[in-house]
């Protein structure tokens, strides 16, 4: 069950940096390394100390991995890393619909709908 919106976006953060260091997601992975990867690259949106000495109940951790900017540059510089991509997507687009008042009902709804396939399947 969820709180709200920014525990839900912690938990997500959380997921990612679990002790198991792997979730699988199909036919693809998402690991902590390749995102400890993706934070110590030149040009990362993230900072260092997200990951070293972690917070674990920092929003602005969680929110800057969701963010955008983190999206666009794992896609461009880390295109293999499938899984990763896929999970912050998903799960950034469905935070963005809870947090959103100015989208429309049925951009909620598709973007909650896309969370949840995405979960059974």
């Amino acid at each position: 069950m969820i709180q709200n919106s920014k525990h839900a976006l912690k938990m997500l953060h959380n997921n990612l940096f679990s002790g198991a260091h792997l979730l699988i997601l199909g036919d693809f992975v998402t690991t902590y390394q390749n995102i400890c990867n993706m934070t110590f690259a030149p040009g990362s949106p993230l900072y260092h100390c997200d990951m070293e000495k972690l917070d674990r109940q920092d929003d602005n951790t969680a929110a800057q991995l969701f963010s955008a900017e983190a999206l666009k540059f794992l896609a461009e510089t880390y295109s293999e890393c499938c899984g990763e991509i896929t999970y912050l997507f998903v799960f950034g687009e469905f935070i963005d619909a809870i947090q959103n008042h100015k989208m429309s009902h049925v951009e909620h709804v598709t973007l909650a709908l896309r969370a949840w396939y995405f979960l059974i399947d």
